[in-house]
């Protein structure tokens, strides 16, 4: 939320003037929210059912907001306030009693009033012992508070308003018009004071049109933009961030008036990127260079070559300074490198700073890039927007080589990208022009699993022995610098193959981690438990540890979102089984192979009756992390339709 380069850029065109030279064009009038939520009308009483969505459970009446800018004269923050109103249809609808608002140590939240009328008329206000907050990542500093309606009924209205506050100027945020419910009407009302010029910014994501009027208001502009009759967002997994789902609008503010004077604020990607680099980044960077310079040269000493110099900052960065929280791409004006390298902490974008700083000590060049976590919604280029971006990286090159240093992650090594960053779109700030670049995506076959299983029946029917798995890529990335030590690693490990293999002991479990490397290999006895052998039959499903469950049930005619996962990957596994003289084989599945748009699979056994020795080997690929349009969504289904059924099957060994 904190536009420090906003900041930034208008100190420097206008240093001369007194610290709130511009503020006097934002002093607005007091807000016009009334004190009791609007009486309820014999329409919405009446309201029982939605032409336009029938079936829904409940609905949005309306969710309207107001945001006005910060007003420094009055000391008043940057304030948004939100009323809706949901009314409940049916008694599946009281789910919807329960409401959630998301905020942060930057976007605080502040006063909350909620209300239940019932379908008789009584109010009955929320007490404060319903609305409780919890934490959601305690690395981010992101809360999320919830307010739970009392005597939900169907034919129930819920009430709704609350305030956010914040430090900054603007806000940057886009408003999210679709719910998790369907919506009568949704209107954000943004007041624009007469020295800033903005673009407006929006994207429809159903048929209905913008209705955007505007209106003089004291000392500038009234923007109302609404939309109304919208369906309710799929609950469908697996399916894009609701920022891309949603229809959306945004004002992005390019230029204000001083004194005569015009400043370029977020007007193209340059001036932004100037501000930064030039006003914020090159300042921190410069700050206790000589510390700095010393302590790169010391890290590196003994290293030989670039990959090596590199390899020893970035472990330095990555383990030993602790990560605190931050906000997207933005750094305090009060800190330099200097600061979080006497500390040993910092915010991402300060440690990604750091590590820029400390590869320049020993001459190694290293480009900024502005990220963008796919998770949190997708970057529109068009519009130059610092809160696109939840953090940065560096690029740099490493024998001809572009390589990306995030050291950010315990997980991550040199050279390697979260797949929740591959193939977005990101920018570098230190180029003067062309600044958007689309990050590189990691080779789906990479991302391996690969499974080995020997076991064998004895002549009391019992299976036993030994298998091993190894992960590579984003695969092991899941797992790596999870874990306090071997022993959590261990345990977790042992938990999770218990649950793989249903009936078994899980024993003699190694586990070995290559951060370099991206691997993960582990080692394991297993012992079929005394009370699940049978004496004369033993099944078992071939499939195992990596058998598939089919996650996408919804026909295509169906699903209504497109499907993103985190990344593409290729499973190799193989079961091997010997039996004693006297079993035979009395169920086996037929071979299977599949391959479509999205992966392949198969499946094949080899059975020598002579040695009594069975092997299973199962391949399965996914080829992308996302699936767009009715065709790439049948074609994934399928492709998990076919493991899921196939994975289920067991052998059976019967002894006569």
């Amino acid at each position: 939320m904190s536009e420090l380069f906003l900041i930034h850029r208008l100190h420097r065109a206008a240093k001369m003037a007194a610290p709130c030279w511009f503020l006097a064009a934002l002093a607005l009038a007091s807000p016009s929210w009334a004190t009791e939520f609007p009486a309820v009308t014999d329409a919405e009483r009446e309201l029982k059912s939605l032409a336009w969505e029938p079936g829904a459970s409940a609905v949005v009446l309306y969710r309207d907001a107001e945001l006005r800018f910060r007003d420094f004269s009055r000391n008043a923050n940057s304030r948004l306030v939100v009323e809706q109103r949901i009314k409940i249809l049916t008694d599946e609808g009281v789910d919807a009693g329960v409401r959630e608002i998301y905020h942060s140590r930057f976007l605080r939240l502040g006063e909350i009033d909620a209300r239940t009328v019932t379908p008789a008329g009584e109010e009955i206000i929320v007490p404060e012992d319903e609305i409780f907050t919890e934490l959601r990542s305690r690395t981010a500093r992101s809360y999320v508070t919830k307010v739970t309606f009392p005597s939900v009924t169907s034919g129930s209205i819920l009430d709704l308003r609350f305030e956010l506050f914040w430090d900054s100027l603007y806000y940057l945020e886009p408003w999210l018009f679709h719910q998790d419910l369907p919506v009568v009407r949704s209107k954000i009302t943004y007041i624009k004071p007469d020295n800033l010029k903005v673009n407006t910014w929006g994207r429809q994501t159903s048929p209905q049109e913008f209705q955007i009027d505007t209106n003089k208001s004291p000392g500038g502009m009234r923007i109302d933009v609404a939309l109304e009759n919208l369906g309710a967002l799929p609950a469908e997994p697996f399916s894009f961030p609701t920022v891309d789902l949603s229809s959306r609008f945004m004002i992005v503010p390019t230029q204000i008036y001083y004194s005569g004077s015009q400043i370029d604020l977020l007007s193209d990607w340059k001036n932004v990127c100037e501000t930064f680099e030039d006003d914020t980044y090159l300042e921190f960077l410069k700050g206790s260079r000589r510390d700095v310079r010393k302590k790169g040269k010391a890290l590196t000493a003994g290293a030989t070559g670039a990959r090596a110099q590199i390899e020893k900052i970035f472990g330095f960065v990555r383990d030993d300074v602790t990560t605190e929280s931050g906000v997207g791409v933005y750094v305090a004006a009060d800190r330099d490198a200097g600061d979080v390298l006497g500390a040993l902490s910092g915010t991402p974008v300060e440690k990604t700073l750091l590590l820029r700083a400390l590869l320049d000590a020993v001459k190694i060049e290293a480009d900024s890039l502005w990220v963008a976590d796919r998770r949190e919604g997708g970057v529109v280029p068009d519009v130059p927007n610092p809160a696109w971006f939840s953090g940065m990286i560096l690029e740099t090159e490493i024998d001809g080589a572009t390589t990306y240093l995030d050291p950010n992650d315990p997980g991550n090594a040199v050279g390697t990208l979260l797949p929740f960053l591959e193939g977005t779109i990101a920018v570098n700030c230190q180029r003067k022009k062309d600044q958007a670049l689309n990050l590189p995506t990691r080779p789906p076959a990479s991302n391996q699993r690969k499974a080995h299983v020997k076991l064998a029946i004895d002549e009391e029917g019992q299976l036993s022995g030994e298998g091993s798995l190894v992960l590579g890529g984003h695969s092991a990335w899941r797992w790596l610098g999870v874990f306090e030590d071997q022993e959590a690693a261990a345990e977790d490990w042992t938990k999770r193959l218990t649950e793989d293999f249903p009936g078994f002991l899980v024993g003699d479990l190694s586990v070995e981690e290559d951060v370099a490397r991206q691997s993960v290999s582990l080692q394991f006895q297993l012992t079929q438990r005394e009370e699940d052998v049978l004496g004369d039959e033993v099944s078992l499903g071939a499939s195992r540890p990596l058998h598939k469950t089919q996650p996408f049930s919804l026909p295509a005619d169906k699903r209504r979102t497109p499907v993103q996962l985190s990344f593409g990957y290729s499973d190799q596994s193989t079961l091997e089984i010997t039996w004693p003289e006297g079993w035979e084989l009395d169920l086996l599945p037929d071979d299977v192979q599949h391959e479509g748009p999205a992966g392949a699979y198969a499946g094949t056994y080899t059975v020598d009756e002579a040695t009594r020795h069975l092997k299973y080997s199962r391949e399965f690929s996914l080829g992308s992390h996302q699936f767009i349009g009715d065709e790439a969504y049948e074609a994934v289904r399928s492709l998990y339709d076919v493991a899921s059924t196939h994975d289920a099957h067991e052998v059976v060994w019967i002894q006569p």
